[in-house]
């Protein structure tokens, strides 16, 4: 009888320990994540970069060439009448360790405004942590890309099942 409610007290304490832990995450990563969309708005490149994941800044040319890269896109939403409005971060998913990473993904709402009207995009992050989730990174995370970041960061989780990006027009 001691042996069993000593089993069902360490389940139940390690459960919780898990759930804190958990919500610890969430509000780390959806602070991060909301104070990177807020360099994303406007358009503070330099802070911005900071949450991009190291191998995909890699992969764009290093960090000037992906500074460079974003004033680009800047210029060329202006130029084409887009501008994006908000961007809401959602919950945070499982925290997934795999390879020394925490792993998780979140959802994401951008508003945006073009010449044809207002557009509301869904899809979603992933978030990085290679610290203990001390700080994250994020990238895109779709399904038309999930396989083309694999190649990229080759550590990322195959239990994450990245959504379709929906996106709809707004009245």
């Amino acid at each position: 009888m001691n042996k069993t409610f000593l089993a069902v007290a360490i389940a139940l304490l390690s459960m919780g320990f898990t759930s804190n832990a958990q919500n610890h995450y969430s509000v780390q990563i959806g602070m991060q994540a909301t104070e990177m969309s807020k360099y994303l708005l406007t358009q503070n490149d330099v802070e911005f970069s900071k949450y991009v994941i190291p191998e995909i800044m890699e992969k764009m040319g290093g960090r000037e060439k992906f500074l460079q890269i974003m004033a680009d896109l800047h210029k060329e939403f202006t130029e084409g009448g887009m501008i994006i409005k908000s961007v809401d971060i959602g919950q945070p998913g499982a925290i997934i360790d795999t390879a020394n990473t925490l792993q998780c993904i979140v959802p994401e709402i951008t508003v945006m405004t073009s010449s044809q009207g207002n557009i509301k995009q869904t899809s979603s992050l992933l978030a990085f942590s290679t610290d203990k989730g001390n700080t994250w990174k994020f990238v895109d995370y779709i399904e038309e890309n999930a396989e083309q970041l694999r190649t990229i960061i080759p550590t990322i989780s195959c239990r994450h099942k990245p959504p379709p990006r929906e996106t709809v027009p707004m009245k």
